[in-house]
């Protein structure tokens, strides 16, 4: 009896195969179509949130939230606004940042100018940071900023830096990661 079933199952079972496998045919085209679209549609070439026009006019470093918490506790800060001097950080996404320098730039991405947001006159911050060697007689010679041809990294003097993430409404780019000690921002017009 049971070899009777085993055969009446495999009947059944090649019966319905015979009605359904059509409809499979139909379905593993419309599979097809609709992965080849998919693969096609997102690799196309990607289109980075930043104009193709605009170039670099400003860098930021800055001291990343963690530190910045320790630096200028009882200095008044805002939300950031590009090339505000009236304040040594800006708020950003909530985060606190604490400008250690601020660079001005031409529009061929040579330095116009540099500020830099003293604590005393010490090469070492009240905590413990040591503060970052800059040349003041070569910076304009040797400073020079742009975008990549992609736009997804920026070139920094030597340095080529992947961009982390943009923040279109005030226009800036941020350069490492909020674990770091500093962090780079660059502002884009």
């Amino acid at each position: 009896m049971s070899i009777y079933f085993i055969f009446m199952s495999n009947n059944y079972f090649t019966s319905i195969l015979t009605r359904v496998k059509p409809f499979l045919n139909d379905m593993k085209k419309t599979i097809t179509i609709t992965v080849l679209i998919s693969l096609v549609f997102f690799n196309c070439k990607h289109q980075s949130p930043i104009p193709e026009n605009s170039r670099i006019d400003g860098k930021y470093i800055v001291f990343s939230p963690r530190i910045s918490k320790t630096t200028l506790d009882s200095i008044k800060i805002e939300n950031f606004k590009f090339e505000s001097n009236k304040y040594p950080g800006f708020i950003l996404n909530e985060k606190r940042y604490d400008i250690e320098y601020f660079f001005k730039l031409f529009n061929n991405g040579h330095l116009d100018y540099m500020t830099e947001y003293k604590d005393g006159d010490s090469y070492v911050y009240k905590n413990g940071i040591k503060k970052l060697p800059i040349n003041n007689e070569t910076i304009g010679i040797t400073t020079l900023i742009h975008f990549s041809s992609n736009r997804e990294y920026i070139i920094d003097k030597l340095d080529t830096l992947k961009i982390e993430k943009i923040f279109p409404k005030q226009k800036l780019i941020l350069v490492g990661n909020d674990d770091d000690v500093r962090n780079y921002f660059y502002h884009y017009q």
